[in-house]
């Protein structure tokens, strides 16, 4: 056993004199379980009895896998069953035993949680500390102290007691820094562990933590800083003259700056090795820190006032009472004499006059009703300690003068004149900042100093603190100037600086021009230097890009905005603030190749192991553990498209900024970290979005612009949305439903229509009814009842879309943006409804517009293939179903030729043209290309050229042609066929016959179309049909029929030419024959005006009773005569009526069925026959 120097208890070292390794590879204070275990030998290894205390110095490495054993023994090798273990996780240690054969937990000692837990750490720590545990099973009481100081005690539960009091035998285990067999392995630096036998007090485990030191160097082991320790340097320069603050501002981007223990010992704070040792005072309550200015404002003196100085006021003081108290008090030489050292510097606030006009109405400062009161109450209790911050620089012109000499003051009183505390800095070659803090009711003024000069661009950070008595009842003041500070000695005095008259701590802040303040806070604490140099390192950065206003409060307000006045068609504002919305990815190192991943792994692994991050450089403890810091690729998801601000709302990497604050302001704050708006985007910025709501009062329309820029494949991408609702109201309304009620009538019309022809088609016979029939009238039903459908919805949207739109931007309106009990997330969150809602009745409008254009497309096929019903407007349907063969292979061979161009063309050019970046932009190209521009970079590179030539000769040439040469032929084709059917006339003739028909049908009486053709369908049998065979078509007269076969038969392509003789009919000729010889006279008047014709025809008649095919031709040449001379005598009326009476079934009057179409030659003109009412009614007569 060995005796300590420090406290005089004897101890058994465990390290490293008992200590042996399982590998033989000797013994180590820095463990590195990572390759060996360690064990003692259980013969030499002390027992502890009831009572013992466990202490070390250790800088252990959490491993993020649970506790880490640092020392115990166990029953032997095989199991983890403890006599006692110590077992120590990042905030808490715990002292295992066994009861009832499993283990289980004695003590446990867990770090406060009003402890800052980074600060102090047990594992994972940057410094080394002191840990002790003292142990007392009698009282089943143990203690855990850190640095000296106890940080907890915990009582042993009820059955554990005799467990940790085991007697070690030569088969028991005792493991170092894991636990058998092998787990929970500790690792870290550590010395001095030792073991002392009985229970040490908190006297001398705080000796062990401050006075041991290392046996080799004989330095102190301790590293953590007490409360009055630790503060920069005021004077240190190394030799390039760098200051400790240039090594804080080097540690931001070299981690490793502070290598040189010089530095270290100078520079602890800005180092960042100056970690506070525990205190039990950390866990008292922190002092309430008041902020009585937040802001960054330009106090200036009000306008045409006779001051310079700018005063402003507490909102609780009324101006008109301090200056009746002023009018009705002495003047105070007191306060004059006090500021002697800088004459004319301050205002002097004893004259009223001087005090009112100094007065400003924009910088007062607000504090809480009861802030002074429990304020002192505060500060009493601790002292009478307290400590003021502000932040201060130059404003104006003034920012850019080579001096900068502010003034400050602070009253707890204007009248009378009691000043709390006044600054003022001075110029020249003994520059100064000086502060006074002043004393009441008769006490004297004391004045502190610290040369130096201040910069009049840069923030500038002022701290007077004032700390608590000591036993002689002095007081020590400090005024820290950034880093620099001077401390000054207070003798007792019997006045205190918090007891003013007026029963106030701050009633007014009186300053120089041309002075920008920004921050100041009071705390009823005496903060050290170092505490003071912490939060100026902290803030620093965050204070320096804080520009602050460009103008003084009255300016601003007085200075009327700058309006382009111009007469806007149509004037429209601004309904919410516009939104920056930022897309971010997250850093990865799983990049989309191989190579990228291992490149950098690669220059990570070089840069942790090369001369950077070794002595005397150091790198961050972030960079060693992962090259995410340091770089990486990001994330695999790429904007494919822009993306809504309802999207970016719930997107985890999306951050939302006012616009205005990104560019007009140089900071903002996101995740409570400072940054510079110049340098929001970055490698992980995926995209930016801007969302403006737009209002059009005139045109009552409420629109969402979205302006997108994606960054993607090296390059930016701009596309933009504008989608918009209007207002239906007064003639707009009116007129959109008139024309929604017009085109219902017109698809109610069409739909009765559409009905009478589902009519006539279920009255035709069945075996006549065509698929393609069916389905256009089927087609013709869905249409119209959709028509139908569509306009009753449009009108009740078109109705409901004033109170929809009204109600939606009143909600817009109203969004809380001026709230100051709000985040900027929760009003964006509800702003971002707002717009879910708009964008969904954008979305559903945008359906509706989709449905009304398939519609319309609808229509509109149907009007095209209504076309086809006559030869003339029918081109358009006849050539491309002529073509449709050769089309369809043509666009086999497009498709081909043109994906292996794309794919060519992307792997060529791929690697270097923004064209041919990805496939999509290849075929946009391409498909530009082939409509016969050429790109910019034609002629610039050979392989680009030559592609190009190729394509557009291939693709524009040639490809092209094709489908020009296959149109031209089928549009010739069908011209050919229409120009060669003697049935084709004009559209117009075509009517106009149409229109003298149903004149016709009306005037006799003929039956419908349907069912004309059902009677001509049934006798399909026949060549030719009369006016017998008619009568099946229905009730109508004989002389209906005969005007019907009279009609028809006046069109020579329907007369059929006259068949061969052998294939006449001849069973008329005797009814013809003997109606003639009833009549002997009427031939003879018939052909009085053509005597050689009636001689020939007289000597063909003389032997109608001998040949009877004669005779019918005869009748036919009769016919004939009787329809080419109109001026004929009536007789040959009479011969034509004979014949249409006897002579009907013969193939001489109508074929089957009533007419015939003719197409490309005679065969096809017999043969064809028309079935429809359609053909029927577009037959052209013969008018010659």
């Amino acid at each position: 056993m060995t005796t300590t120097a420090c406290t005089g208890a004897r101890y058994y070292d465990l390290l490293p004199s008992s200590l042996i390794n399982d590998s033989a590879e000797g013994t180590r204070t820095s463990v590195d379980l990572a390759h060996r275990r360690h064990k003692y030998d259980p013969s030499s290894f002390p027992s502890v009895g009831a009572a013992w205390t466990l202490s070390w110095w250790s800088k252990g490495i959490y491993s993020g896998k649970g506790p880490s054993t640092l020392i115990g023994v166990f029953q032997d090798g095989a199991t983890n069953l403890p006599c006692w273990s110590v077992g120590i996780r990042q905030d808490s240690l715990r002292i295992w035993t066994t009861v009832n054969g499993e283990a289980a937990t004695a003590f446990k000692f867990t770090l406060p949680a009003e402890v800052d837990a980074q600060d102090f750490l047990l594992l994972g720590g940057q410094n080394l500390r002191h840990f002790s545990v003292a142990v007392n099973e009698t009282v089943r009481l143990g203690h855990f102290y850190m640095d000296g100081n106890l940080i907890g005690s915990s009582a042993m539960s009820a059955g554990f007691a005799g467990t940790l009091d085991c007697a070690i035998e030569n088969t028991s285990y005792i493991a170092f820094a894991h636990r058998p067999p092998g787990s929970q392995d500790w690792k870290g630096d550590m010395q001095q562990l030792r073991l002392y036998p009985g229970h040490l007090d908190s006297q001398q485990i705080n000796a062990l933590a401050f006075g041991s030191t290392d046996p080799n160097s004989r330095r102190n082991l301790r590293q953590c800083k007490l409360p009055h320790e630790g503060e920069d340097s005021n004077s240190f320069l190394d030799l390039s003259g760098h200051n400790c603050e240039w090594y804080r501002r080097a540690m931001e981007h070299t981690p490793g700056a502070c290598a040189s223990l010089t530095v270290q010992a100078n520079c602890p704070m800005a180092c960042g090795n100056g970690k506070p040792c525990f205190d039990r005072k950390l866990l008292d309550a922190p002092a309430i820190v008041h902020r009585i200015w937040e802001r960054v404002q330009w106090l200036a003196s009000p306008p045409d006032s006779v001051t310079d100085h700018s005063t402003c006021l507490a909102q609780t003081s009324s101006l008109t009472e301090i200056l009746q108290r002023c009018r009705a008090q002495p003047q105070y030489p007191k306060y004059t004499s006090a500021l002697q050292d800088a004459p004319g510097a301050f205002l002097n606030v004893t004259d009223c006059d001087t005090l009112a006009a100094s007065v400003s109405q924009y910088c007062e400062f607000s504090v809480p009703d009861n802030w002074t009161s429990s304020f002192g109450a505060e500060a009493s209790g601790k002292g009478g300690t307290f400590t003021t911050i502000f932040w201060i620089r130059a404003a104006g012109a003034a920012a850019t003068a080579s001096t900068f000499t502010p003034t400050l003051q602070l009253f707890s009183g204007l009248s009378p004149a009691e000043p709390l505390l006044s600054i003022w800095v001075t110029a020249g070659a003994g520059a100064h900042t000086s502060a006074v803090l002043h004393r009441h009711k008769g006490g004297q003024p004391e004045t502190i100093e610290l040369g130096g000069r201040l910069k009049a661009g840069e923030w500038t950070q002022v701290a007077v603190s004032l700390g608590s008595e000591d036993p002689a009842g002095n007081r020590q003041l400090a005024l820290v100037v950034n880093t620099r500070f001077t401390l000054q000695l207070l003798e007792k005095q019997t006045s205190s600086w918090a007891n003013a008259s007026s029963g106030l701590f701050l009633e007014a802040i009186v300053s120089s021009p041309q002075l920008l303040l920004g921050g100041l806070e009071v705390r009823a604490e005496a903060l050290t230097v170092k505490d003071v140099q912490e939060l100026y390192y902290s803030r620093r950065e965050a204070m320096r890009l804080r520009s602050g206003p460009a103008l003084t409060d009255e300016a601003r307000i007085s200075r009327p905005l700058g309006y382009v006045r111009k007469a806007f068609n149509p004037p429209g504002y601004l309904l919410a603030p516009p939104l920056l919305i930022q897309q971010r990815s997250v850093k990865t190192m799983d990049c989309d190749s191989g190579f990228a991943t291992w490149s950098l792994q690669d220059m990570w692994k070089d840069i942790i192991a090369g001369p950077t991050c070794q002595a005397p450089f150091q790198c961050a403890d972030e960079i060693l553990k992962s090259p995410l810091p340091l770089i990486a690729c990001s994330s695999t998801e790429e904007m494919s498209k822009p993306w809504s601000a309802v999207e970016s709302a719930v997107r985890v990497s999306s951050y939302s900024e006012f616009l205005a604050a990104v560019t007009d302001v140089p900071l903002l704050v996101r995740d409570g970290e400072t940054l510079d708006t110049s340098m929001i985007i970055d490698e992980q910025t995926q995209g930016l979005s801007v969302v403006f709501m737009l209002v059009s009062p005139s045109s009552s329309v409420l629109s969402l612009l979205e302006v997108w820029l994606i960054f993607q494949s090296g390059s930016v991408e701009a596309s933009y949305e504008f989608s918009s609702l209007s207002s239906m109201e007064g003639s707009a309304l009116t007129e959109s439903v008139a024309i929604q009620v017009t085109a219902l009538i017109m698809a109610l019309v069409l739909l009765c229509n559409t009905a009478y022809n589902v009519m006539s088609l279920k009255a035709t016979d069945r075996c006549r009814r065509r698929t393609s029939d069916f389905l256009l009238v089927s087609w013709d039903l869905v249409l119209n009842l959709l028509v139908i459908a569509h306009g009753f919805i449009h009108i009740m949207a078109n109705l409901e879309a004033k109170e929809k739109m009204l109600s939606l931007a009143q909600r817009l309106s109203n969004t809380p943006w001026e709230s100051q009990d709000l985040s900027l997330l929760q009003k964006t969150d509800i702003f971002y409804t707002d717009i879910g809602e708009f964008q969904l009745q954008i979305r559903l409008d945008a359906q509706s517009r989709v449905f009304t254009l398939v519609l319309c497309w609808a229509v509109l096929l149907r009007l095209i293939q209504l076309t086809s019903a006559h030869p003339g407007t029918a081109m358009l349907v006849n050539t491309f179903v002529k073509g449709l063969d050769d089309l369809w292979h043509f666009l086999l061979l497009f498709i081909l030729m043109f994906g292996a161009f794309g794919l060519l063309a992307r792997a060529l050019f791929g690697n270097y043209l923004r064209e041919f970046a990805t496939l999509a932009s290849s075929f946009r190209r391409l498909f530009l290309l082939m409509l016969g521009s050429l790109p910019d970079e034609f002629g610039q590179d050979a392989q680009y050229t030559l592609f190009i030539l190729v394509f557009v000769f291939t693709m524009y040439v040639f490809v092209m042609n094709f489908l020009l040469a296959i149109i031209v032929e089928s549009y010739l084709a069908v011209k050919r066929k229409v120009d060669e059917s003697d049935a084709e006339q004009g559209l117009m003739t075509d009517v106009a016959s149409m229109l003298r028909v149903e004149f016709l049908r009306l005037r006799h009486g003929w039956p419908s179309v349907p069912r004309l053709l059902a009677c001509l369908y049934s006798q399909r049998g026949k060549n030719t049909v009369g006016v017998e065979s008619l009568a099946s078509a229905g009730r109508w007269s004989r002389e209906s029929r005969l005007a019907f076969q009279k009609h028809y038969r006046s069109h020579p392509f329907i007369v059929p030419t006259p068949p061969k003789k052998d294939h006449y009919t001849l069973f008329g000729a005797r009814a013809l024959s003997e109606d003639m010889s009833n009549s002997p006279k009427f031939f003879h008047r018939a052909t009085s005006k053509s005597p050689s014709r009636s001689r020939a025809l007289s000597k063909d008649m003389s032997k109608l009773t001998v040949n009877r095919e004669k005779a019918l031709e005869v009748a036919l040449e009769l016919q004939r005569l009787g329809l080419a001379q109109k001026d004929f005598h009536k007789d040959v009326s009479y011969i034509v009526s004979l014949l249409e009476h006897n002579l009907m079934d013969l193939p001489l009057v109508l074929p089957n069925h009533v007419m015939q179409i003719t197409d490309h030659n005679r065969q096809q003109q017999i043969n064809r026959q028309i079935a429809t009412h359609s053909d029927l009614e577009h037959v052209p007569k013969h008018n010659t």
